[in-house]
């Protein structure tokens, strides 16, 4: 006589393949076990579909807007995925002549978009390699008149100052604020009307890079510290004459340096109401767990998986699961999921009986950390981590009538 079975997958394969991007390709509802007095399970050999990292980079936020989306760059296969905000700000002149002008400036925050769950924790460092503001600039100038505008981004950690954004009378200029000269701008970020864009680089301060390299922040801050015109004459035309900038932030997740890291944390919870009365009635010993990792990310992958119970506190009496790979290669990950507590079993966790923690479901912590060789390579939309001939054994005693 034989029961369908398939807690074993739950226990595990619940925490470690359900981090948020998995598909349901694979399919655990036919194994079997067969009744008797002790039970040492197999499962079939496993290999899930590839975890891309743009399944749960690239999600859809509460409000509909999106701080990350993907583009195609020539020579990099698949679409780079970037970060992106928009903003604007202007200023108000009463009169021009050349050299300094009085201004008066509206500049409000320009706001980051809510970021996905990911993007919010403390371990996340976006160390990019060259992040760029687009600033698309128009005026009613009097004729001839070129105005160039010095200004400052900052955030509460960090600001980043640039020299000489340039405003002209009748036309409407494109400029890019970035260390690095990009000519691979995404054209669905550039606006025709404005030319082709010029590279303006920070003087002072920190970096572009550093506004977002420790925390993202809330909102970016716009000063215009001085304005100073050309090609007027001594003679004042009187005004009020405006500039309007429009600001947009094309960060593509380039990675700049081994500081780069992303974490993810993620909770599989709800598997105590989930289990049946048959289930409660299988003593368990332990889970035994083999599978290869294969990472085609060009960073590193560390997964922790530690079990939980229904109020997300971890059950220290039971295993954690600590899973590697490097950049490009394929690792083995072996494990055991077993009550460490003598005198106690898995069903006591499953039950939450005999004092037991209640088994809820698995906290995972996964970690995506650059080396050397990661510096200078991108994100794509095809980064993946992938686990292979993955193989879980259920070892115990069977104590239940399956009919």
């Amino acid at each position: 006589m034989k029961k369908h079975f398939s807690l074993p997958a739950k226990l595990l394969l619940g925490g470690l393949l359900l981090t948020a991007c998995v598909d349901d390709s694979y399919d655990l509802d036919n194994i079997d076990l067969t009744i008797g007095t002790s039970a040492n399970l197999a499962l079939p050999l496993i290999n899930t579909s590839e975890i891309k990292i743009a399944h749960f980079l690239l999600s859809k936020v509460s409000d509909g807007k999106d701080f990350l989306d993907a583009v195609t760059i020539p020579g990099v296969v698949g679409k780079v995925i970037y970060a992106h905000t928009q903003g604007n700000f202007s200023t108000l002149i009463p009169t021009v002549l050349d050299g300094v002008v009085d201004f008066e400036a509206t500049t409000p925050d320009i706001a980051i978009p809510e970021l996905p769950d990911f993007m919010k924790d403390e371990g996340v460092r976006l160390d990019l390699k060259n992040p760029i503001f687009i600033a698309n600039v128009k005026s009613n100038l009097p004729e001839g008149c070129d105005i160039k505008l010095d200004i400052e981004i900052s955030t509460p950690e960090a600001s980043c100052k640039v020299n000489g954004l340039k405003a002209s009378s009748k036309k409407k200029l494109c400029q890019y604020i970035a260390a690095e000269r990009d000519d691979n701008i995404p054209a669905e970020l550039l606006d025709g009307d404005y030319g082709t864009p010029v590279q303006l680089k920070p003087v002072a301060g920190s970096s572009v890079n550093d506004l977002f390299k420790n925390k993202i922040p809330e909102n970016l801050q716009v000063k215009v510290i001085k304005m100073t015109a050309e090609n007027v004459g001594s003679a004042p035309i009187a005004g009020p004459f405006d500039i309007f900038v429009d600001l947009t932030l094309y960060a593509p997740l380039c990675v700049g340096s081994q500081d780069f890291c992303l974490s993810y944390v993620a909770t599989e919870t709800g598997w105590a109401n989930e289990f049946d009365a048959d289930v409660r009635k299988i003593n368990l010993d332990a889970l035994e767990l083999r599978a290869n990792l294969t990472n085609n990310l060009p960073l590193s992958v560390d997964v922790t998986i530690e079990p939980i119970d229904p109020d997300g506190i971890a059950i220290p009496d039971l295993s954690v699961l600590k899973a590697n790979a490097e950049s490009g290669k394929t690792s083995t990950v072996e494990y055991i999921m077993k009550a460490n507590k003598s005198g106690l079993t898995l069903r006591d966790y499953l039950n939450g009986s005999n004092g037991a923690q209640q088994l809820d479901g698995v906290r995972i912590v996964s970690k995506l950390k650059a080396n050397a060789q990661s510096v200078g390579k991108y994100i794509t939309d095809e980064a993946s981590a992938r686990f292979t001939s993955m193989e879980l054994r259920a070892k115990g005693t069977v104590t239940y009538d399956a009919n």
